[in-house]
């Protein structure tokens, strides 16, 4: 989830209504194939099934069904210091540059120019 959740973050996760999931949303789920707790940012909804992937990661999770979800990011502490919840539109783009842009480096780049304004998750 690098740049919006850094490692040494503290995360504080809460339940969540599985039916009041949006795309944008970064929860925590077990990997799909190694079983280790993971925190990704939804990117795509079907009916029964979502796709997540890490911000920073080349390639989504896969379709995952929605009971796998433990429960979404209500909270991150960076060092003595709330890191805020982005507005649902910012959240929506990083989905999009996710989504879509393919070069890591440029990817990142706009990551931080959307951090430039504070951090956010």
């Amino acid at each position: 989830m690098y740049p919006f959740i850094k490692e040494g973050d503290l995360v504080t996760l809460g339940r969540i209504d599985l039916a009041r999931i949006r795309v944008g949303d970064v929860i925590a789920l077990p990997h799909p194939e190694e079983g280790k707790l993971i925190i990704h940012r939804v990117v795509r909804i079907d009916r029964d099934h979502l796709k997540t992937k890490g911000d920073h990661n080349p390639v989504s999770d896969g379709w995952i069904e929605r009971e796998s979800i433990l429960a979404i990011v209500l909270r991150v502490q960076r060092t003595e210091k709330e890191v805020k919840q982005a507005h649902v539109v910012v959240q929506r783009l990083i989905v999009l540059l996710s989504r879509f842009l393919r070069t890591p480096r440029v990817r990142l780049k706009l990551y931080k120019t959307l951090l430039i304004r504070g951090e956010r998750y």
